[in-house]
């Protein structure tokens, strides 16, 4: 399943879904993969979807 992205710590409510969503995905799977922006490099934000 292709969920949306995950903002951590945002206080916008559509985006709160998303990451809900996201989260209910994460529990259904049996494998993640984590797709992260080569020329930017591994950022907080990633970091914080990862941990």
């Amino acid at each position: 399943v292709d969920t949306g992205g995950i903002e951590p710590g945002t206080d916008n409510e559509i985006l709160k879904f998303m990451r809900m969503q996201a989260e209910i995905a994460i529990e259904a799977a049996d494998v993640i993969v984590l797709i992260t922006d080569l020329h930017t490099g591994v950022t907080a934000a990633d970091e914080d979807v990862a941990a």
